[in-house]
């Protein structure tokens, strides 16, 4: 991908999938979500779905592993397994694949789709609630360190770490402030990185 485009930062090989998703992905987004095809969330969403579903394709598709040390479990249900699934065993007198690529392509599809409507449905509303709060920060605490979720209980961590760097923010946000489903407030620490148990 980055060696198509510069200012993308995926090094992975592609396969015929990325290579189609390249060319193709943004129109093919775009007509799912009824979006124009060089919006600002089709671009967003189309990064999004190559890191969180066609790498994994491509990677899996050129014999790249996800670590470079023998993993401690074997990861056998993602896409590209279910899919060769689908094959007839190797003991089957018919060894047509023709017949089952009406089901691959199903399978494969419906979870693509699946996945774009879920960045577009509930992903994308969420980025725009805690866009929102990083822009009005300053209205919560001029220190501009503390945001307020209008809409509490949405899924910020992800989406204000990205923001928050692509914004270049400083100081950075240390606490984020919401009321919960009985409208009591709530405080959460940001972390430092996603996954991480330590707080700014």
């Amino acid at each position: 991908m980055n060696s198509l485009c510069g200012d993308k930062p995926w090094v992975t090989k592609l396969s015929s999938a990325g290579l189609v998703y390249f060319h193709f992905g943004r129109e093919i987004i775009a007509t799912i979500t009824k979006d124009d095809c060089n919006s600002e969330k089709t671009s967003v969403i189309f990064d999004r779905m190559y890191e969180h579903f066609l790498e994994e394709i491509d990677a899996i598709d050129n014999g790249i592993s996800t670590h470079d040390e023998p993993g401690r479990y074997l990861i056998t249900t993602n896409l590209s397994s279910r899919v060769k699934h689908l094959n007839p065993p190797w003991n089957c007198e018919d060894q047509d694949t023709d017949k089952i690529f009406p089901s691959a392509m199903e399978l494969v599809g419906s979870e693509f789709v699946d996945k774009v409507l879920f960045y577009n449905n509930v992903w994308w509303p969420a980025r725009e609630i805690v866009q929102s709060a990083i822009k009005n920060r300053e209205e919560v605490d001029s220190s501009g360190e503390i945001i307020d979720l209008k809409n509490g209980g949405c899924p910020w961590k992800d989406h204000l770490l990205t923001l928050e760097e692509q914004l270049s923010i400083t100081p950075s946000i240390k606490f984020v402030i919401y009321t919960d489903t009985n409208g009591m407030w709530r405080v959460q620490c940001v972390p430092v990185s996603i996954g991480s148990f330590e707080n700014r």
